[in-house]
């Protein structure tokens, strides 16, 4: 019962979060929606693998890791504060820089 409205409580969480993106209530690139994505998948993956539904937790798995690897990135692009032309002016945009061609 317990891990049932957990899971419920995680579905809600992911969903949500991808129904705020879609209205542009939130902003993709925010803590809020990635916090959102990432103790969602935290929560229906538990969920899921008390359950035995193993395919499920794995999938939240790999949900949980690339938000947390999402907001590492995001966090450590705001600790440099050096400017670089090649990204932008966009204090969000914390992609990698592009490889030169050789």
């Amino acid at each position: 019962m317990v891990m049932d409205v957990l899971g419920w409580i995680g579905g809600l969480l992911v969903a949500g979060g991808y129904a705020l993106v879609s209205a542009r209530r939130i902003d993709p690139h925010s803590r809020a929606f990635q916090g959102m994505n990432v103790l969602g998948g935290v929560l229906l993956g538990t969920a899921c693998l008390v359950q035995g539904s193993l395919p499920s937790a794995c999938l939240n798995a790999v949900w949980v890791t690339v938000g947390l690897k999402t907001m590492y990135a995001m966090s450590a692009s705001r600790l440099n504060t050096r400017h670089d032309a090649t990204v932008g002016s966009d204090s969000r945009s914390w992609a990698p820089h592009p490889q030169p061609r050789t």
